[in-house]
């Protein structure tokens, strides 16, 4: 234990984030990471920066669903950021299925086998206040559309009383469902190495009535290449019908951050004391032979 308190007190005096100006590019905000520099994230949307207002993202854990973010900020000013993102995503899985079901004298079967086809398209407006260096409002509203199909080939047969018979046909439908969804967000960076981060968010699937709620708040530690977030969530519809199995559920985040630029004007940090050992000579001081 000893061992392990002795690391962690080592590895905070190692951590340098990039929230100098207070920041926090981590939250769903008008900020966009800098340029050149890449945001691997375990389970949320990862980012990369090609020029410090335009920056490209994806959520790469979902292998079977690719996706593409950008996001552009349209205003920069001290205390006021815009920025409008718009997101694409389509993917397709393999899915079969069948059964069987006996009868007096013979049985009937039936199967399908194809392809499960989805896509969604976002559009979505960030606007953040900073009422102070540390402190980041934002607010967000999106439209999205979505689109879900079935595409493949099914079949049924029957055998029995001396004779047998089937039947192979093609399947195709689908459907498609428009949604707007809006959010708030507090962000506040407490140091450099520690921030904290509340947001709540409200979709509306058109053609029903109410809605989706989801709230989370979380803490992150930052590292100098690593961030370790933790928080808690939760979701629950409109009208809140009845109150939630788990009030509350934890999650653990990671993330790492390659190619981090300082941010132009901030302190840097410290160089690395020299050994005794390794110092030059002073001037006025005479080499040892």
């Amino acid at each position: 234990m000893r061992c392990i308190a002795l690391l962690l007190v080592l590895l905070s005096g190692l951590a340098h984030a990039d929230w100098e100006d207070g920041s926090f590019p981590e939250g769903s905000t008008a900020a966009t990471v800098k340029r050149h520099e890449f945001r691997l994230n375990l389970i949320g949307k990862s980012a990369f920066g090609i020029t410090d207002r335009v920056e490209l993202s994806s959520y790469l854990p979902l292998v079977i669903f690719p996706n593409l973010g950008l996001k552009v900020r349209l205003l920069d000013a001290a205390a006021v950021k815009l920025a409008f993102e718009v997101d694409l995503g389509a993917g397709a899985l393999p899915l079969v299925g069948g059964g069987a079901l006996p009868f007096p004298g013979g049985v009937l079967a039936g199967g399908a086998g194809g392809l499960l086809l989805g896509s969604v398209q976002l559009g979505e407006l960030h606007l953040s206040l900073k009422p102070a260096h540390a402190w980041t409002v934002s607010a967000r509203v999106a439209g999205i559309a979505m689109e879900g199909g079935f595409l493949g080939l099914g079949g049924g047969a029957v055998a029995g009383g001396g004779g047998a018979g089937g039947v192979i046909l093609p399947l195709a439908f689908g459907k498609a469902a428009t949604a707007v969804s809006g959010g708030l967000e507090l962000d506040v960076v407490l140091d450099e190495r520690n921030a904290l981060s509340a947001q709540g968010d409200f979709m509306h699937l058109a053609g029903v009535y109410g809605g989706l709620v989801l709230f989370s708040a979380a803490w992150t530690h930052a590292w100098e290449h690593v961030h370790l977030q933790v928080g808690v969530y939760n979701t629950f519809g409109v009208p809140w019908t009845e109150p939630p199995k788990l009030p509350v559920a934890p999650f653990v985040n990671v993330y790492w951050v390659f190619n981090r630029a300082p941010v132009p004007g901030a302190p840097l940090p410290p160089p690395p004391p020299v050994p005794a050992t390794l110092a030059a000579p002073a001037a006025d001081e005479a080499p040892v032979p």
